[in-house]
């Protein structure tokens, strides 16, 4: 399975995703739980965008797409997720992958110049900063970035890296303190997070190769984001 074959198969798992939260209210948790197969997908090419970039000289521009669509992207998230045209209680994930993208830029140069401490620094920052921000996925996202980045030469990286991504989404901060809400919230809601280990074969039957490429795919995986929200909603309004 190339890369393209991969986007094609997240953002259709995405759109089901959504289509079964605030807009249509289609499929319930079904739908929701084999939408938590697209996230890793991102992240996992999202590493392998930022290797091909760094090669290219084109880091800079990809984050800038990412920054970019994220911010375009916020209003239909919002009016998608809350009904609000503008809720800063929760980002889109173009956020999450944009600073794990960051991360991973500042990272890279700190090692290779052997400065230890400020790689630490930056992924500690970014690690409070998409927490503090509510970015889908928060440090949680970005955890599995930084781990698909570290683990990227081993043979075991996927499974072990979506496993500890799933073992720490499966463990909100509710189990800190109150065990029976927790629980509760496992059977409700939390449960669904188990439909991120179904990425593993997808990702482990990864060839490598970028698969079909022009100018107008490029742009269609970062317009489709915001553009399938924000169709979402306007067919919810009209129903």
């Amino acid at each position: 399975m190339n890369g393209f074959a991969l986007k094609i198969t997240a953002i259709l798992l995405m759109l089901l995703d959504h289509m079964s939260i605030g807009s249509l209210s289609v499929g319930g948790l079904t739908l929701r739980f084999f939408g938590r197969i697209a996230f890793p997908i991102f992240a996992y090419l999202l590493v392998e965008g930022f290797h091909y970039t760094q090669k290219s000289g084109r880091t800079g521009a990809y984050l800038k797409r990412l920054f970019l669509f994220a911010v375009l992207s916020e209003i239909p998230f919002d009016l998608m997720e809350t009904g609000e045209w503008l809720s800063f209680q929760y980002q889109n994930v173009f956020f999450t992958l944009a600073f794990g993208l960051c991360t991973l830029w500042i990272l890279e140069k700190s090692l290779q110049e052997k400065k230890e401490y400020i790689a630490v620094a930056v992924v500690l920052a970014s690690v409070v900063l998409v927490h503090f921000l509510h970015t889908d996925y928060a440090e949680r996202g970005l955890l599995l970035i930084l781990l698909f980045y570290l683990l990227r030469e081993k043979k075991w990286g996927v499974p072990v890296a979506v496993l500890c991504f799933c073992f720490f989404t499966l463990l909100p901060i509710p189990l800190y303190w109150d065990p029976s809400l927790y629980w509760i919230q496992f059977q409700t809601f939390t449960w669904i997070q188990l439909g991120s280990l179904l990425s593993i074969p997808l990702l482990m039957a990864y060839n490598g190769k970028r698969g079909y490429s022009s100018r107008f795919m490029k742009w269609f995986f970062y317009v489709f984001y915001p553009v399938h929200m924000l169709a979402l909603v306007l067919i919810k309004a009209f129903l």
